[in-house]
Parts: structure tokens; sequence; C-alpha cells
């Protein structure tokens, strides 16, 4: 995984796109523990990637709450139902609950 490739698939430019932002927060730790993973303790690589995820893991957990409120919204379903009828019947009924 590379930043490229999420920039590709947040715009839409891969075969595959994110479905979530917490798919994001996914691809991005990876790119951060691929590169401690794949260079060794005390290279310059390893430094900046543990510096870079810690940083990043304290910019993801002020914005947490928001993606967390915002799935909850996905989640709920509406409270009224959503009813589909003709525009005559729409009519018909607006008619009857106003002559009441």
């Amino acid at each position: 995984m590379d930043f490229s490739t999420i920039r590709n698939k947040m715009e839409g430019k891969e075969s595959t796109t994110y479905n979530s932002v917490r798919e994001i927060y996914s691809d991005v730790r990876l790119v951060f523990t691929n590169a401690m993973k794949y260079n060794v303790e005390g290279h310059p690589v390893n430094i900046m990637a543990k510096f870079l995820l810690e940083r990043f893991e304290e910019k993801w957990l002020h914005l947490l709450p928001k993606v967390e409120n915002e799935e909850r919204e996905r989640e709920e379903p509406n409270d009224a139902p959503t009813i589909s009828i003709s525009p005559e019947a729409a009519i018909a009924k607006l008619a009857e609950d106003t002559a009441e």
C-alpha cells in the first residue's frame, strides 16, 4: 500500500474504492507499519514512519467521535417511513387531511 494508491482509491481512480473513512484509516496505518516492518529499527525511514504513525493516531483520535457519530446517523432508520404513492393518491390524501 502507498499514498498514491490511497489517493486514487479516494478519487475513484482505482478498481476498488473506499466505503468508509475507517478503510482509509486502515490503509494509512498499513503504509506506516509496512515502512517500519521493512526498514530496520534505527533506519531513518523506520524512525520517520514511527513518528508519523504516532501523529496520525493522535489526529485520528480527535476525528473518531465525528466518524462514529456519522456512522450512527447512517445506521439509524429514518423515523418517518417512506411510502411511495401516486401523485393522485397523494393529492387525495392531502385533501382528506385538510378537510378534517
